[in-house]
């Protein structure tokens, strides 16, 4: 924009019309220029009221419709600067006028908004201007007024049209929007447009919004007492009701306008005495309200006006009851001077002195003072008097800590012992909600001494809600002043609801007093031990073990460590572990489980991780040194022997337990791994060498035995027994195989026997008892003289077919070459599946060939040899020899089989050949990843069958509990296996010992910064306590007993048990000197 550009803008401002014209003709296109502000000279002519210009900027183009930064066309402009003349221009040359600036205003809100009556006027004679319209939000024009007070405009709208009945978006009328604005002037206005139009005035007094308000409650929401005069002046009624069944009244007097209140009274007399007795939604009248909220001059007129003093809400609280609840002091005198009844009860049948002392130490003052007069002689008659629930004054003011309502309940007479439905005293509210100085007065009341040891109905003493709620202090106090330990009606003594909660301080101080407790069981058998363990209380567990807790047995037979494996509580079971005590506890036979690590692998197998590592113990030598060696202990993963010495039936039971549950973490550890090593090198390699051994000889000779009589079979034209058994060579191998067979098909029986079914559905069991079987159907006919024929031969194939196919699967006990054969197996097993889903695939192919080549190729003269050959065809499709000739001769009956080999070509050879590769060296990514599992659960399976055969003496010799290796010793080792765990194992031991300093020396910082802080928070309130001393400040420590200063944490931190008894009884006697 240049200076001429400028210039231009300034005349229009100026409204030099001349010069104006000069500088158009020399440029027209200045008529759109903006300035900063992105005005043209349509909003400056119009902001300051030019019409020639207007009207020659017009003529010649100008941009009617414009906006500048805010959003504004020029009829904004000069609608704010209210010149009706340009506002008619513009309308004139065609402006919209329902354009919105950046305020959401449109020209006729704007005009309604700023009150421009003579603007509007203007503006409404144009057709395309609705009056009923609404805006961007939802408001019509007439709303806009009555928000704005603009009374001049609402009666113009109001005249040409604008509808009083119309409801903005959010369902109010424009008469509410004015008696919630308090815009009493357009309010006025819209009464005298009704009444001028002859209408019932007491219809429109009678609208309700989306609540059901009528507009006299919106005009006391207002707070407005013009509007609402306006409103009752015009008839409007006080005993109207909202949804929540307000009335004017209750919202008048809720908000303590007296003003409104009076001129409620004196210009609705009739409606205002109807009102004054009217309840909400709460059943409150309006002075409930005025009560509520401690209005005492409020309180006052109402009672001046004949308010009902004894009417109840829907607690069936009088409104001296609700202001003896809301600790309304004022309200409360007012009410008592008035001569409310101070013997009225609630719902809950709790009297004024009850509810006094619930609302606060204020209420209760305001009880226990003279500023009853005429009802101090009933003070004492309420002082006992207990409510619903049995609970006395003294019984709440000792549950809130209400010092000041205590000791004056004390003073008037109340009873200390008396006793609430569950028969519990206000002592034992107090010790319930940590109100240690509650304690110590009504301890130090006369009566004092005959509370301490009462109990409650469920037979619990003062000592036991102490320790049951972690309140030490309080506890600390019992045990001082000499409280006698008693058990409660299960036979539960403080220590037990102390661990139940897992409060580990209420544990060390009832301990370090009565440390008898430590094994006491209850009704159900259990000790303090067994509730911190089923409550899953970490520290508490770990504290009561330090002590030196025994482990017992609750009457379910179960011991701590059975409830923590059956609530599944991890913290606490890896704790134990990780307690000096662990090997003590993994020993205690489990009912449920056997044994404890049986639990472990089935419920937490993370925690039997912990374990199996502290059974692994590396020597103290630097992991890189080559004496550096690692004791496992075998102890927890053998089978536990009975009281005679003999091991349990089933062997490698936590083993087994870990396969049938998938605990592939606890298979691979460490202490597995060299387990099932020892076990291997002691009694696995040789006895599956040995059993490998005589399946050759047995195989071998099935084979040559088959081979033998084949040859003979086909050199003589006649076969005769007589030659078989003249044949030493057949009959002694047909020996040695009828007799291995017999003695394997008795070992699967017996077997089959002892595991039931189980035993059956191994896959290598069947394979070899089908093998047998066989073998038999294929041997037995030499040796009785029994016809040889075709069928026994076919029995011949498949034997010696499976015999050599088993000797295969007898390779996978082998470490160096069982991974292959896991390997072959598990990809012959997905050829299978994908095989059979496929199947359908090579049906439709064979049927196609056989229907439309049965007759040019032999291949395909029969339906089984044509599925068989589109099989086949996968492998090597023979297109020459099939289909090729037949082509060129053109000898082919059916075109169709062009398009069936086509589609063979693709899905067969291609698709389905690559998808099986595909899948194959999928499936060896996956075995290479979790071959080693395999191998191991192979492990067990074997191990197991091994055991099961061998004697229990035999086995015994071959277990060892402890088993050393050295890592770094090559000629130690005694299995490739353990050599390669070993680095891991290095490795592990070094990064657990890197971690575990670095862990230990932050938490010794942190404890540092915590005993700071600590100390420092000592010394402050040591020095604010003797300032308030000096200053003689009556702290509200004197009035509230807001109760310990901290309830137990359940989370501290226990390294020592020991320790922290020692710590805790030194701290008990400074506190009981000081």
């Amino acid at each position: 924009m240049d200076e001429l550009d400028v210039s231009c803008l300034k005349l229009a401002s100026k409204g030099d019309l001349t010069s104006f014209e000069k500088y158009f003709n020399k440029n027209p296109d200045r008529l759109h220029t903006r300035n900063t502000k992105r005005q043209t000279v349509l909003h400056l002519a119009a902001e300051k009221g030019h019409e020639d210009i207007l009207l020659f900027s017009l003529a010649n183009g100008a941009e009617i419709d414009a906006e500048d930064n805010k959003g504004c066309t020029p009829l904004h402009v000069a609608i704010m600067n209210r010149f009706p003349t340009c506002v008619n221009i513009l309308l004139k040359y065609g402006c919209n006028p329902h354009i919105y600036n950046l305020q959401e205003l449109n020209a006729i809100q704007l005009a309604c908004e700023l009150d421009f009556d003579d603007v509007l006027l203007v503006l409404l004679k144009y057709k395309s201007i609705d009056v009923n319209a609404w805006n961007k939000d939802g408001n019509t024009p007439l709303h806009c007024t009555a928000s704005k007070d603009s009374y001049k405009c609402a009666k113009i709208l109001l005249e040409n049209g604008s509808l009083l009945c119309q409801t903005c978006e959010i369902g109010f009328y424009p008469i509410h929007t004015a008696a919630l604005s308090g815009s009493a002037k357009t309010l006025n206005v819209f009464f005298e447009f009704v009444s001028d139009q002859g209408k019932d005035l007491s219809r429109a007094l009678s609208y309700v919004d989306k609540d059901n308000n009528v507009p006299l409650h919106s005009a006391v929401r207002s707070g407005s007492l013009e509007v609402v005069r306006v409103c009752l002046e015009a008839g409007s009624r006080i005993d109207l009701k909202q949804d929540d069944l307000y009335n004017p009244l209750h919202l008048a007097s809720a908000q303590g306008n007296l003003d409104m209140v009076s001129l409620m009274s004196e210009l609705q007399e009739e409606s205002f005495m109807k009102a004054l007795h009217q309840k909400d939604i709460l059943e409150m009248t309006p002075l409930h309200r005025a009560t509520l909220f401690n209005h005492g001059h409020i309180i006052e007129f109402l009672i001046s006006k004949g308010a009902d003093l004894e009417i109840g809400d829907i607690y069936q609280r009088t409104p001296l009851l609700l202001a003896a609840s809301k600790g309304s002091h004022e309200a409360g005198n007012l009410l008592c001077r008035a001569g409310a009844n101070p013997l009225a009860k609630d719902v809950n049948s709790r009297n004024v002195l009850h509810l006094a002392i619930k609302g606060g130490a204020v209420a209760s003052k305001m009880v226990c003072s003279e500023s009853y007069g005429n009802v101090h002689v009933t003070i004492k008659q309420l002082t006992n008097e207990k409510d619903a629930f049995g609970c006395t004054a003294l019984h709440y003011a000792s549950q809130e800590g209400r010092l000041a309502a205590l000791n004056d309940l004390l003073r008037s007479g109340a009873s200390i012992n008396s006793k609430n439905n569950d028969r519990a005293s206000p002592f034992h509210f107090a010790v319930r909600y940590g109100r240690y100085k509650s304690c110590c007065k009504l301890l130090d009341s006369i009566q004092g001494k005959n509370i301490l040891n009462e109990t409650d109905g469920k037979g619990m003493s003062a000592m036991h809600i102490a320790a049951e709620n972690g309140h030490v202090k309080i506890l600390d106090l019992l045990i001082t002043r000499g409280a006698v330990v008693s058990k409660d009606n299960r036979n539960n003594s403080p220590l037990h609801h102390a661990a139940a909660n897992g409060y580990t301080k209420s544990i060390t101080l009832l301990l370090n007093v009565h440390c008898y407790l430590m094994n006491a069981t209850n009704v159900d058998g259990e000790t303090a031990l067994h509730l911190s363990a089923k409550n899953g209380h970490t520290t508490a567990v770990c504290l009561l073990l330090s002590c030196k807790a025994k482990i017992l047995k609750d009457r379910k037979k179960m011991t701590f460590y059975d409830h923590i494996l059956e609530m599944k509580s991890f913290e606490v079971a890896q704790a134990v572990i990780e307690h000096q005590r662990w090997e003590e506890i993994m020993a205690q036979p489990s009912e449920i489980y056997g044994q404890t690590i049986v639990g472990l692998v089935r419920e937490l197998p993370d925690v039997c991780l912990s374990l199996m590592d502290r059974c692994t113990t590396p020597s103290k030598e630097d992991p890189k040194y080559k004496k550096f060696s690692i004791e496992y202990n075998f102890k927890y993963l053998q089978s536990p022997e009975d009281d005679s010495g003999d091991f349990e039936r089933k062997p490698m039971t936590i083993l087994n337990e870990m396969v049938k549950y998938g605990r592939v973490d606890c298979l691979s550890h460490p202490l597995t791994i060299n387990y099932l090593s020892m076990k291997w090198m002691a009694y696995g390699l040789p006895i599956s060498l040995t059993s490998y051994f005589f399946y050759i000889i047995y195989m071998v000779s099935l084979s040559i035995f088959a081979l033998t009589n084949k040859q003979i079979e086909k050199n003589s034209t006649s076969f005769s027994y007589e030659t078989f058994h003249h044949n030493h060579q057949n009959y002694f191998l047909s020996t040695i195989i009828v007799a291995y067979s017999l003695i394997n098909i008795v070992r699967a029986i017996v077997q089959l026997i002892q595991q039931r079914l189980n035993h059956l559905f191994e896959g290598s069991v069947v394979l070899e008892l089908f093998l047998h079987v066989l073998t038999l159907i294929f041997i037995c006919p030499f040796l009785i003289d029994t016809k040889f024929d075709s069928f026994q031969w076919e029995a011949g194939i498949f034997a010696i077919f499976i015999a050599w196919f088993n000797s295969l699967l007898y390779l996978q006990r082998f470490e160096s070459t069982g991974i292959y054969v896991v390997m072959f197996l598990e990809i012959l097993f997905t050829l299978l599946k994908v095989l059979v889903v496929f199947f359908s695939l090579f049906i439709a192919f064979g049927l196609a060939f056989y229907l439309s080549m049965s007759s040019q190729s032999e291949a395909y003269e029969q339906i089984f040899p044509s599925v068989l050959k589109s099989l086949m065809m996968m492998l090597e499709l023979d297109y020459s020899t099939t289909f090729h000739t037949l082509f060129l001769n053109n000898t082919i009956d059916y075109k169709s089989v062009y398009v069936i080999l086509i589609l063979y070509v693709i899905l067969m050879p291609f698709l389905l050949m690559n998808l099986l590769i595909g899948l194959a060296v999928g499936d060896i990514e996956s075995i290479q990843k979790n071959a080693g599992l395999k191998r191991l659960t192979m492990q067990v399976t074997s191990h197991t069958a091994i055991e099961r055969m061998l004697p229990k003496r035999l086995l015994r010799r071959f277990n060892k509990e402890t088993y050393t290796v050295f890592p770094n010793d090559q000629g130690k080792c005694s299995s490739s296996i353990m050599k390669q765990s070993q680095p891991s194992n290095n490795d592990k031991f070094q990064n657990i010992e890197i971690s575990a300093d670095k862990i230990d020396w932050e938490m010794r910082k942190q404890n540092q910064r915590l005993k700071s802080i600590q100390s420092m928070m000592e010394s402050q309130q040591e020095m604010i306590r003797m300032i308030t001393q000096k200053m003689e400040i009556c702290s509200e420590d004197d009035f509230v007993d807001e109760g310990e200063n901290f309830t137990e944490c359940m989370g501290n931190d226990l390294s020592n048990g020991e320790n922290q008894v020692k710590r805790w009884k030194s701290f008990v006697e400074k506190k009981v000197k000081k």
